[in-house]
């Protein structure tokens, strides 16, 4: 299947991850494999409440959580996709979804992506 809702430890092809910590934790489960997944993953943070509520500062070391990353996947793509958000005007999926699109890792060609989203399709 393309898509599988119901992910498998070593049985991931592409992950895709808004957040660093989100895709250090699916290393850290065994979802990304050297042999098989591509990581593409938005170095952004979104900080949890034991790093907030830490007295001092209590954030994990980003660099750290992206070596992980880079360290379980075949091959990852970790960028700041959330500033090309901004700085395109578009969602943090929109850019994404470019990603994955651009990475060609699906069997689905570049041209149908843009069908869909010219023609407002959700995914069939």
């Amino acid at each position: 299947p393309v898509l599988g809702l119901n992910a498998a430890p070593g049985r991931v092809d592409v992950f895709i991850g808004t957040e660093l910590l989100e895709g250090a934790r699916r290393a850290e489960a065994g979802m990304l494999t050297r042999d098989r997944t591509l990581a593409i993953v938005a170095r952004r943070r979104s900080y949890t409440v034991a790093e907030k509520s830490e007295g001092g500062d209590g954030r994990l070391d980003g660099a750290a959580l992206e070596t992980a990353i880079r360290a379980t996947a075949r091959e990852a793509r970790v960028e700041d996709y959330d500033a090309l958000a901004r700085a395109s005007g578009g969602a943090l999926n929109a850019v994404m979804l470019g990603a994955l699109a651009a990475s060609g890792a699906l069997p689905v060609p570049a041209e149908a992506y843009r069908a869909a989203i010219r023609e407002g399709k959700a995914a069939e």
